[in-house]
């Protein structure tokens, strides 16, 4: 690449010595880099000379090639030109081919018209009509512009009116003996001629035709059972499951038929004629049932009771109203598994379909259609019916469950109440899954979700916990300690079996949640997304109860706790610590494990828990021992705070705190360690040589003990220590 040059310049016009010297600086540097240039072309003399010497070599081949690709433009000009040539021929034959076809298929249509005419005639005369519709299929398949030509007189133009004159006899014939057929009932004869309209041009008039057949075929079979519905005995579930079923069966049948002589995706038609016809029997049919078993009636009565207001009639009997939950229910299941058949048909009839065919439906247009039909809103009136009857059923069941509570056998720990609820409560949820109806399974999980956390948890927390002072004024004035630590837990009858019934609230619970989530997702399978999404949510809000029931069961464990456990164990800890920690070596060598006052502990307490096992379940019992592990571990901690410890009494609490841990660690399955934890903190303390030596276990080398106390509360641990100076303790930097 070429440096820029000096600029041109005109030196008469420079009059500064500096300007005339920067200008000399420019052109000797230009100068420069010229010489540089010359040097470096220089250095590659040698190489651009061997590049001209090959260059120079190849002239005489660039010549050939010159005159080679001369010559085979010469030969490809050539064969382009016979190319042409060939491609004209070819399509002066094709042409003469097109032209020598559309002349053969002329004649042969000439030879099928006249074949036609002589045919349908024939067949018509000898009532053979599946001939002669498929001679005038075949007819109404010409293409009539071929005959267009043909003057009036000529064979082509006097076999068309011929044809014209057949076709309209033979769609008299067809619609004549169809309707004769409809009229007697004879079904073989319909579905003969019903297959014909198509051939004679007359689809969409079959498909009406073939309609109102089949309204009149089940208004045939069941009109006289409905009507027969105004009886007393009548057995509505058992008409409407025959209907229902009449109506299907005529569907299933007929499918076939209209798919294979219609063609595909023209089902919608005589499914909608039949839904209209099965609306109408049904409608009476229901409303019928309404009236006959008065449920208006009851259910504005049984709204009156729930709303609280003053009603002068009695309330009904909930065993009343079951005869009338189950027929309900039973009707609106027959009436959901209908619709999952007609949603099946129409999607399998519209999946035949191609994607962009007019006739196709969208699963949107398909759920409008069974939306809007009668049946489905009388569907949806009966089970505006049924929600406030099984809401009130379930009220009224669980209340009597709760009135007629007791121990049954009367050594039993649990009452009836939480087994009789929860049968009511399975029943109820399962007879809503049973309709197939979302709405009414959703409306029963959100009563049943309300009555386990209101009505059902209040009964259980007014049993667990004294409802005001004076109950537990009354509760702790009946209880007794016995010298060997036993408590009279029958004064506490009520509150043990209320904790048990609460736990088996809780697991009943989750049990109920469990079933109904695994019989719901069998049940609902073939509802729609909307429908299983509801449910899901329903289910999830509505029967997620049992953290309700723990806590009520944590809340009588505390209840137990502070009246039937904290009493005795108070006097137990005061007996431990009556006299000073302050032992001689002589003193713990004639102790056992433990010192006199720890072992009555133990024993105190293991006593009053076996007074309290009979009366609890296998899982309140360990929360019984866990709740008594840590009310002991208080108050042994705070009569402890008032005694005093020599090195060797802190040795001997060490002893004491261990024989506790492994006596209860030998009758629970929890960890007691943890509960624990400060007791066994302070008897690090309280068995240090010295007071500085916390400093081993605290801080940087607390690597393996989290500690529970506090600073202020480790030097007033330490001080209980009657060899340690205050001082000592106080200077502690923690």
């Amino acid at each position: 690449r070429r440096r820029p040059g000096p600029l041109k310049m005109d030196v008469s016009q420079l009059t500064d010595v500096q300007e005339i010297q920067r200008r000399l600086a420019e052109l000797r540097e230009a100068e420069r880099r010229e010489d540089a240039d010359l040097k470096q072309l220089l250095t590659r003399r040698h190489d651009i000379e061997l590049k001209m010497d090959s260059l120079q070599r190849l002239t005489p081949k660039l010549a050939r090639l010159h005159t080679d690709a001369r010559d085979l433009f010469e030969m490809v000009g050539s064969t382009c030109a016979l190319a042409e040539n060939v491609s004209s021929k070819v399509r002066e034959l094709d042409l003469a081919k097109s032209r020598l076809q559309e002349t053969i298929r002329r004649v042969e249509d000439v030879i099928d018209l006249k074949a036609c005419v002589e045919g349908a005639s024939a067949a018509l005369e000898n009532k053979l009509y599946e001939q002669a519709a498929a001679f005038i299929y075949r007819y109404l398949s010409f293409d009539k512009g071929l005959f267009a030509s043909s003057e009036p007189g000529s064979s082509g133009s006097d076999a068309l009116t011929s044809l014209a004159t057949t076709h309209q006899a033979t769609i008299a014939v067809v619609k004549g003996q169809f309707e004769a057929a409809a009229r007697a009932h004879d079904e073989a004869n319909v579905v003969r001629f019903f297959k014909l309209f198509p051939l004679v041009g007359l689809r969409e008039e079959g498909l009406r035709s073939f309609e109102q057949y089949l309204c009149s075929k089940v208004a045939l079979e069941r009109e006289r059972d409905v009507l027969g519905s105004d009886q007393q005995n009548t057995n509505f579930v058992d008409q409407l499951t025959i209907l229902l079923e009449t109506v299907a069966k005529t569907l299933s049948e007929a499918e076939p038929l209209v798919e294979t002589h219609y063609g595909p995706g023209n089902l919608v038609g005589p499914l909608t004629a039949l839904q209209r016809e099965c609306d109408r029997l049904s409608t009476r049919l229901l409303s019928t049932f309404v009236q006959r078993r008065d449920i208006e009636s009851k259910v504005n009565l049984v709204t009156r009771h729930l709303s609280g207001a003053h009603v002068a009639d009695p309330a009904p009997d909930a065993r009343e109203l079951d005869s009338h939950l189950a027929e309900l229910a039973l009707l609106m299941a027959r009436g959901m598994l209908y619709f999952k058949f007609v949603r099946r048909t129409l999607a399998g009839s519209v999946e035949s379909l191609a994607e962009n065919a007019p006739e196709r439906k969208s699963v949107e247009e398909c759920e409008k259609i069974i939306r809007n039909c009668g049946l489905f809103r009388q569907l949806q009136v009966l089970a505006g019916l049924y929600i406030p009857l099984e809401e009130y059923y379930l009220k009224r069941s669980i209340q009597k469950a709760l009135d007629v509570d007791k121990r049954d056998p009367p050594t039993a720990i649990v009452s009836t109440m939480v087994d009789d609820c929860f049968f009511i409560l399975s029943q109820c949820s399962r007879r809503s899954m049973s309709t197939n109806n979302a709405d009414c399974f959703c409306a029963m999980l959100n009563h049943i979700g309300n009555m386990l956390t209101g009505g059902y948890a209040t009964v259980l927390r007014n049993r667990i916990q004294p409802r005001s002072a004076l109950d537990l004024a009354s509760l702790q004035g009946r209880f007794q300690t016995l010298s060997q630590g036993r408590v009279n837990v029958a004064a506490f009858e009520e509150v043990l079996i209320g904790v048990n019934n609460a736990e088996m609230s809780a697991d009943f619970s989750m049990k109920l949640a469990a079933d109904m989530e695994a019989e719901s997702t069998s049940a609902f399978a073939d509802s729609l997304p909307r429908d299983r999404q509801k449910i899901e949510t329903c289910l999830g809000d509505s029967l997620n109860v049992s953290g309700t029931f723990k806590q009520l069961v944590d809340l009588g464990i505390l209840h137990i706790r502070s009246t039937i456990m904290e009493p005795p164990l108070r006097a137990l800890a005061d007996d431990v610590f009556a006299e000073t920690y302050e032992f001689s070596e002589e003193d713990i060598v004639n102790f056992d494990s433990s010192s006199p006052g720890m072992a009555a502990f133990i024993s105190g307490m293991h006593a009053m828990l076996l007074s309290l096992k009979p009366w609890l379940s296998p899982g309140n019992q360990d929360a019984a021992i866990a709740a008594a592990t840590e009310c002991a571990a208080m108050l042994l901690e705070r009569a402890l705070m008032l005694s005093r410890f020599n090195r060797v009494g802190g040795l001997q609490w060490d002893r004491d705190v261990r024989a506790l841990s492994a006596h209860l660690a030998g009758i629970t399955q929890w960890s007691v360690r943890d509960r624990l934890a400060r007791l066994t903190q302070i008897a690090i303390l309280l068995n240090l040589e010295k007071a500085g030596e916390i400093l081993d276990y605290w801080g940087p080398n607390a690597s393996q003990i989290t500690w529970r106390l506090s600073p202020a509360e480790i030097r007033r641990v330490l001080a209980l220590r009657s060899d340690f100076r205050a001082e000592e303790v106080n200077r502690l930097k923690l």
